[in-house]
C-alpha cells in the first residue's frame, strides 16, 4: 500500500482524440486514426507537417496491403493505391496524406490527396476496387488543428481507492510542502484525517451536500484559501500493471 494524491486516476494509455460516432466495422484493417489539420505535429521526411492517416490491423493474421486503396472521394474508390506492405497483427501503418504521391514499399508513403480540415469522405478500399473495408461516411466532421480523430481504443478502468475510504487533507498556509507532498514516503499524519469526500458546504441553493463530505475543511478554506491537498491510500496488488498515473 502506498500514498498518492487522491486527485489522480489510473489509465492504461493516455490518448487524446475525438471519437467516431459510428460502430466499428467488421473488417480486419481499419483507418484507426487520422490528422486532417497538422500545423505543429508529425513531420515527414521533407520537413513538412503533412496530414496523415493511420491504418490498424486488428486481426490475428498479417495482411499484405499491396493493391489496396485510400481515397477521399466516394466516386473514385481507386484514387491512390498502396504498395506491397505487410501489417502484422495489432500493428499500424502510417501514410502521409500530402498529395506527394509516393508509393514505394519500404519508404515513407504519401497519398496523392490531402485531407480537408472542414470534413470530407475518407475510405480504405480492398484490391477489387469496390469493396470498402472501412470508411468515414458521408463525411468526417470539421477538424481542429493538431487534434487527431479516429476510432476509440479499448480501455480498462480500475478503482484503486474507495469513495468513502480514509483520506488526509491539508489546507496549506505556506509553500513548505508544495514540492514534496505527493511523494510516496511523505508523512501526512499531522494533516486532518477522515473518511470520504473532502470539502465544505455553504451552498445557498437549499441543496444539502453534507452527505458527500467525510472530511470538512470549511474552517480552514472558506473565504481564506482556495487550495486543499488530499492524500489517500491506493490499493495496488502489482504496481507493474499500471504504466501511468494522472
Amino acid at each position: 500500500m502506498k500514498r498518492q494524491s487522491s486527485s489522480r486516476r489510473v489509465r492504461k494509455r493516455l490518448r487524446f482524440e475525438r471519437l467516431e460516432g459510428r460502430e466499428l466495422l467488421a473488417g480486419q484493417i481499419v483507418i484507426s486514426e487520422f490528422l486532417a489539420d497538422n500545423e505543429t505535429g508529425l513531420i515527414d521526411q521533407d520537413g513538412d507537417t503533412s496530414d496523415w492517416i493511420e491504418l490498424h490491423n486488428r486481426g490475428n493474421s498479417a495482411i499484405d496491403l499491396g493493391g489496396w486503396y485510400l481515397t477521399d472521394r466516394s466516386d473514385e474508390l481507386t484514387q491512390w493505391q498502396l504498395p506491397s506492405v505487410t501489417i502484422a497483427p495489432d500493428d499500424y501503418l502510417l501514410v502521409f496524406a500530402s498529395n506527394k504521391n509516393r508509393a514505394l514499399a519500404g519508404q515513407e508513403l504519401h497519398t496523392n490527396f490531402r485531407l480537408a480540415a472542414g470534413g470530407e469522405y475518407l475510405a480504405l478500399v480492398e484490391p477489387d476496387g469496390t469493396t470498402i473495408a472501412h470508411d468515414y461516411t458521408p463525411a468526417y466532421p470539421a477538424q481542429f488543428p493538431d487534434a487527431s480523430y479516429g476510432l476509440g481504443a479499448a480501455a480498462a478502468t480500475t478503482s484503486l481507492a474507495e469513495a468513502d475510504g480514509p483520506v488526509a487533507a491539508l489546507v496549506p498556509s505556506d509553500a513548505s510542502v508544495d514540492d514534496v507532498w505527493t511523494e510516496v514516503g511523505f508523512d501526512d499524519s499531522a494533516w486532518q484525517q477522515g473518511q470520504g469526500g473532502v470539502g465544505f458546504d455553504v451552498n445557498g441553493s437549499g441543496e444539502d451536500f453534507s452527505s458527500l463530505l467525510g472530511l470538512d475543511v470549511e474552517a480552514a478554506m472558506h473565504q481564506q484559501n482556495s487550495t486543499a491537498y488530499t492524500r489517500s491510500a491506493l490499493n495496488v496488488a502489482d504496481p507493474h500493471d499500471f504504466d501511468q498515473l494522472f
